[in-house]
């Protein structure tokens, strides 16, 4: 079955709009089944709607995303698990605006809206902090390797993390330069690593190949927000359900007590795990290993 191009491996648009839904009663997997999505659009199931559809052994790997932190100098970073998350790549805003139209239409009257969130790029795709997000990502086959499932019933689809930041700007501001880019290991004016980083540098506590074995994510996050509340949404794709809650436990100090000083300007305001699956150059959403009898 020839599928299109993960939506996961395109660089983040120049503008995006993410909305979350819920399955109103009824038959959710034949619309699934149905819907023929436009192109430039992702959709993620949440394991309360897998739970639904296919019962709690379908894809096994994947779990909600759960409140952590509280504890050990961590701040409290609270989880807002959707049933379905929808990306919407545009060219422009209202580009993606329509897209997401279209593709809600595609799904029909069966999921109602619960929260929605539009996204730009931000200077040559730098966080509002003025840091570059996702430096470190693998490209090439690399990148296909670490995000997308290549083999197996769940072959063309990726698991994601999604987790938006709140960032307070003024509080960032109050350091010198030379500080703030003590706390995210990086300087902001060439993105060049620091090499006398602090261990509490975000990018000490996030880097990938430390891990054993190495977890690598594709990062795909992108700068939402107004005056009112602006951050970043963070987005990763992975072929392994798990490996961002590795990475975002040594954040939180889990295993060796050192929070990641990113926290001292952003705060976690809600996050939900979701697999997205494989689209067929149809539009229609791969949903057999859903959709299989269990064992």
């Amino acid at each position: 079955m020839p599928l299109r191009p993960p939506l996961a491996l395109a660089p983040a648009p120049p503008a995006a709009l993410a909305l979350w839904l819920r399955a109103a009663a009824g038959p959710a997997a034949a619309a699934l089944c149905a819907a023929r999505l436009p192109a430039g659009v992702l959709l993620g199931l949440g394991r309360p709607l897998i739970d639904k559809i296919g019962g709690p052994h379908a894809i096994p790997a994947l779990q909600s995303m759960h409140d952590r932190g509280g504890e050990g100098g961590a701040p409290p970073c609270p989880a807002d698990q959707a049933e379905l998350w929808l990306l919407a790549h545009g060219e422009d805003p209202g580009a993606a605006l329509l897209r997401a139209r279209a593709a809600l239409a595609a799904l029909g009257p069966g999921f109602s809206l619960i929260a929605e969130r539009s996204l730009y790029r931000h200077r040559e795709g730098r966080d509002l902090s003025g840091y570059v997000d996702g430096t470190e990502n693998p490209t090439g086959e690399d990148a296909v390797e670490a995000a997308i499932i290549g083999e197996g019933p769940l072959a063309g689809s990726t698991f994601a993390a999604v987790q938006p930041w709140a960032h307070a700007l003024d509080r960032l501001a109050r350091h010198a330069p030379a500080a703030r880019d003590a706390l995210i290991g990086r300087r902001a004016e060439d993105d060049v690593e620091l090499e006398d980083a602090p261990p509490q540098a975000h990018v000490r506590r996030t880097a990938q190949e430390d891990f054993a074995p190495p977890t690598f994510l594709l990062r795909r996050s992108m700068p939402f927000g107004g005056l009112a509340q602006h951050g970043l949404l963070f987005i990763s794709f992975s072929a392994d359900a798990a490996a961002f809650d590795r990475v975002f436990g040594r954040m939180l100090g889990e295993d060796d007590g050192v929070v990641d000083a990113i926290f001292e300007f952003s705060a976690v305001i809600g996050g939900g795990h979701y697999w997205c699956p494989a689209i067929d150059e149809d539009g229609r959403l791969v949903l057999g290993a859903l959709l299989a009898p269990a064992s």
